[in-house]
C-alpha cells in the first residue's frame, strides 16, 4: 500500500503545478506574439508570396491549397481564393509551360521546385516574370505531405537584365568594330594593388599597338619610347590616387617598323574602402 503524501509534499507539488502552468501561460502569449508578428509580415509583403499545400493521400500529384499570403494578389494578380496548383499552372506563358510542367514533374523525385517564367497577371492584366521555390515535407516513409513555397515577382530585374544584356551587346559590337582605337578594363590583382591585369580588351589593340598577345598587360608597354618611360610610370603611380590617367607615349610597332604615337585615357573604380578595383579606358593611334 502506496504511502500518503504529507501536507508539505502536496503543497511543494502545489506549487510545482503552478510553475509549470505560469510557464505553459508564458509560451502560449509569446506563441500568439509570433503568430501574431507572422501574421503581420504575411500581410504587408510586397513583391513575393507565401504558400502551402497539401498532397491528397489517394493521388500523390495532386495538391490543395491550405494556406496562401494575401500579397498573392500583388504578386500574381490573381485572389488569394483562387490561388491553387491548377490556377498556377494554368496562367504561364506557352512557350515556358512545357519547361516549368517537366520542372513540376521532376520536384517530386527530387523533392524541390525552382523555376523562373513568364505568368498572365489577370489583375495587370500583362505578362511578369516570376521565380517560384517550393520544397517538401516527407513523412516517416520518405512520403510528401505538403509543400511549403515561395513567389516572387522578378520583373524589374529581368528588364534591367534584359537592358544590361543589350547595352554588353551593343558594346562587344563597338569593341570588335573598332579600328584606330581600343576601349578596355583593368581589375587590379588582390595580391598587388598597384599590378593590373586584362579583363577585356577590344581586338583592334593588336593592329594599334603591334602586339600579339593583348591580355598580358606588361607587353602593352614593352616598346615604349625610352624618353617616355619614366614620366608614363610616374602618371601611372599617380593614377592609382587621383583615378585619372591621361597621356601620350611612343611605342615601337613590331609589324609596321615604325614609331607610332599612341593616346591612352583611363579612369579608375573604387570599392567602398577608397582601393582601386577596375580601370576603363581608351587607347588612340594619333600618329597621323
Amino acid at each position: 500500500m502506496s504511502k500518503k503524501p504529507t501536507y508539505h509534499e502536496l503543497e511543494q507539488r502545489v506549487k510545482e503545478l503552478e510553475e509549470e502552468s505560469n510557464n505553459l501561460k508564458l509560451i502560449k502569449e509569446a506563441l500568439h506574439d509570433k503568430d501574431k508578428h507572422l501574421q503581420s509580415i504575411l500581410e504587408s509583403a510586397d513583391g513575393f508570396a507565401i504558400y502551402q499545400l497539401v498532397v491528397n493521400k489517394n493521388d500523390p500529384h495532386l495538391l490543395r491549397t491550405t494556406f496562401v499570403s494575401p500579397s498573392i494578389r500583388n504578386v500574381l494578380g490573381i485572389e488569394p481564393e483562387d490561388f491553387s496548383s491548377a490556377t498556377f499552372f494554368a496562367n504561364i506563358h506557352p512557350d515556358d509551360s512545357a519547361r516549368v510542367e517537366l520542372a513540376n514533374k521532376q520536384a517530386f523525385e527530387i523533392n524541390k521546385f525552382d523555376v523562373i517564367c513568364r505568368y498572365y497577371s489577370v489583375i495587370k492584366k500583362q505578362w511578369i516574370w516570376i521565380l517560384a521555390i517550393s520544397t517538401g515535407v516527407v513523412n516517416d516513409k520518405g512520403h510528401i505531405t505538403h509543400v511549403n513555397g515561395i513567389c516572387i515577382d522578378i520583373t524589374k530585374q529581368k528588364h534591367i537584365e534584359e537592358s544590361l544584356q543589350k547595352s554588353e551587346k551593343h558594346f562587344r559590337s563597338l569593341m570588335e568594330s573598332a579600328t584606330n582605337f581600343a576601349v578596355y578594363r583593368l581589375v587590379t590583382d588582390k595580391t598587388n594593388p598597384h599590378q593590373l591585369k586584362v579583363k577585356f580588351v577590344s581586338p583592334s589593340i593588336k593592329d594599334i599597338l603591334g602586339i600579339p598577345e593583348p591580355m598580358k598587360f606588361e607587353t602593352w608597354f614593352k616598346s615604349m619610347h625610352s624618353e617616355d618611360v619614366d614620366r608614363i610610370a610616374e602618371a601611372n603611380l599617380q593614377a592609382f590616387k587621383t583615378q585619372k590617367f591621361n597621356e601620350e607615349y611612343r611605342t615601337y610597332h613590331q609589324n609596321k617598323n615604325e614609331w607610332r604615337w599612341i593616346h591612352a585615357i583611363s579612369t579608375g573604380v573604387v570599392d567602398k574602402k577608397g582601393a582601386t578595383e577596375s580601370v576603363n579606358g581608351i587607347l588612340l593611334d594619333i600618329t597621323e
